[in-house]
């Protein structure tokens, strides 16, 4: 039997398997840019809340002197 015949017998499957290998991989690419995404806003956050916080300060600083 060679892969002609196979193909021939197999004519619904052979799509549904491609489809299936690519519909895999692209979820994986998706949650793997998720993921850098959800890590590089995670980063952003952390850097606005300690300015927030050095303004919050400086601030208390400069009403507690007046």
């Amino acid at each position: 039997m060679n892969l002609a015949d196979l193909l021939k017998k197999n004519i619904v499957m052979v799509p549904v398997v491609a489809s299936v290998l690519v519909g895999t991989f692209t979820g994986v690419k998706y949650i793997v840019n998720l993921t850098d995404t959800i890590n590089g806003n995670r980063a952003e956050i952390e850097k606005i809340k300690t300015v927030d916080l050095v303004n919050i300060q400086r601030d208390m600083a400069v009403l507690t002197e007046k």
